[in-house]
């Protein structure tokens, strides 16, 4: 049995063409007719039915194992929304380096491009990550600040603070 599409040899029980991918449809199953008696005829004989050997395929003409179709799977993030191809070059740190380090307008965009959703994964994890710096520094200093007036005040025994400027 040939492809109608591209004339290919099909195998035996083929639902498409391996060649050019065409559906085949199954061929219907052949009935035997039944030989109607006459009163004044004899019987027909027989048909002969002679089958062909399968043709044996040829190790170039081998059948690839078909694969699985690819279903998207999708993440947190979608390749539509965060491009991670782009990386940031060293003068794009350097500089972004020191926008975080403006008090009001460095922190906004640290919230914006950490917090948010950029184009760019390298600038969402840079801004990200100066964000946590700055936040852990912030929880540095008020307990610095709390231990050094409480040492001032006399609550911790053992460390007394001289101020040269109070009396």
């Amino acid at each position: 049995m040939n492809c109608p599409n591209c004339g290919s040899e099909l195998k035996e029980n083929a639902k498409f063409c391996v060649e050019c991918g065409t559906p085949i449809a199954a061929p219907a199953e052949q009935e035997e007719p039944v030989p109607v008696e006459t009163p004044n005829s004899e019987p027909e004989p027989e048909p002969v039915t002679v089958e062909t050997p399968e043709p044996v395929s040829s190790p170039a003409r081998e059948e690839a194992p078909v694969a699985a179709p690819v279903v998207p799977t999708f993440t947190k993030e979608p390749e539509s929304a965060c491009d991670s191809r782009m990386l940031l070059t060293t003068a794009q740190y350097f500089f972004l380096t020191i926008l975080f380090q403006i008090p009001i307008i460095g922190l906004v965009f640290l919230f914006v491009w950490g917090i948010g959703r950029p184009k760019n994964l390298s600038l969402k994890r840079f801004a990200l990550a100066m964000l946590i710096m700055k936040l852990i520094g912030l929880v540095l200093s008020l307990i610095a600040t709390i231990l050094m007036l409480l040492a001032a005040v006399g609550v911790i025994p053992g460390i007394e603070i001289r101020w040269p400027f109070v009396g």
